[in-house]
């Protein structure tokens, strides 16, 4: 702050040390005066200060640069969902583990490979704060992995709440970024200003906060610090915590919300036997005289001893209409009734 001043100083110095000669040669132009000035060296306090502000910058940008990558899973699902391919997988007789299996392997490997990258980021940059020492290697390294294991199936679970792929990346994408940069401040600002404690509980019920709130107790940890002083619940304890529960538990959701039992007994809950088709003389016209006749047959069979294996009534069956198409349902099945004979 005081580098013009002192600069000017330096110079009226100089001048008057040259002596009258000098002076007249300084303004003909035959000699010279240099000034060097250099910054007031900072103390070791102030430099870790800066030193953790720059680290808590970059976790906020790493942060960031996280959030965008659960989103692309969720919108991968919901296609699949919404153009039947995944039910077309199903049909053909893919188990619903598996097929969760493989999304879910395939998606923490494209997670993980992304934090490889960051440690090479890490490692030319020299962080030390994230990678120094073996006990903040294998912190972060945790931290990171945590994180890839609890929002792939966060993401898979809020899939479960959108029809249209792109509406649900760009909510989660949403979600994510919220998460990540406005909670993890708002968990900052709360420490620093003593603020009520108990709402990091529920911040850290998102996983990008949880890495965000990792991220700046490693910045902001001491470089001595050793595993246990890391893991700490003072410091990347509750985040690990919460990122392994949340883990666990949505992939329980998940599981549960998509089993084949679940809906089949969903579904068995939902039918109202007491309710039947209504079938109009405009469907009756437009059907085949094969379906007449074999619902003529059914009839019949409900008034004479005659036993039928299976037998079904007035089938109707609708899906929801493609984005775009102006109708609520399309009718795939309408008024179909036939039995299979016994043997």
């Amino acid at each position: 702050d005081h580098a013009a001043a002192y600069s000017v100083l330096l110079w009226y110095q100089a001048r008057a040390g040259l002596g009258q000669n000098g002076t007249s040669a300084v303004q003909n132009g035959t000699a010279s005066v240099r000034l060097w000035t250099y910054p007031i060296p900072w103390d070791d306090a102030t430099q870790a200060e800066l030193d953790s502000s720059r680290n808590a910058l970059m976790a906020l940008f790493i942060v960031i640069s996280f959030s965008f990558i659960p989103s692309t899973f969720t919108g991968f699902i919901v296609r699949e969902r919404e153009s039947k391919s995944k039910l077309l997988q199903l049909l053909s007789g893919a188990d619903f583990a598996l097929y969760w299996a493989a999304n879910f392997l395939f998606d923490l490997g494209t997670l993980l490979l992304t934090t490889l990258f960051a440690f090479l980021i890490f490692l030319s940059f020299n962080r030390t704060c994230y990678i120094g020492s073996v006990a903040s290697s294998l912190v972060s390294a945790l931290l990171f992995l945590l994180f890839a294991l609890a929002a792939v199936p966060t993401s898979y679970v809020l899939s479960l709440f959108f029809a249209s792929h792109s509406a649900a990346q760009n909510a989660v994408l949403c979600i994510s970024f919220a998460a990540g940069l406005g909670l993890t401040l708002a968990g900052f600002l709360i420490k620093a200003l003593d603020g009520p404690v108990w709402l990091l509980y529920l911040f850290r019920l998102f996983p990008a906060q949880c890495l965000g709130e990792g991220l700046l107790a490693l910045a902001n940890a001491p470089s001595e610090s050793g595993t246990a002083e890391l893991l700490a619940m003072a410091s990347t304890g509750w985040p690990l915590v919460y990122l392994g529960i949340t883990a666990v538990v949505m992939t329980l959701c998940i599981l549960f919300a998509d089993h084949p039992e679940r809906a089949r007994s969903q579904q068995i809950l939902q039918y109202q036997s007491h309710v039947t088709t209504r079938v109009t003389d405009e469907t009756l016209q437009n059907e085949a005289a094969s379906v007449s006749l074999e619902r003529e047959e059914t009839a019949r069979a409900d008034k004479t001893s005659d036993e039928a294996v299976l037998k079904v009534v007035g089938l109707r069956k609708e899906y929801y209409a493609p984005v775009g198409s102006g109708e609520a349902t399309t009718v795939a099945v309408q008024n179909v009734t036939f039995k299979v004979a016994k043997g």
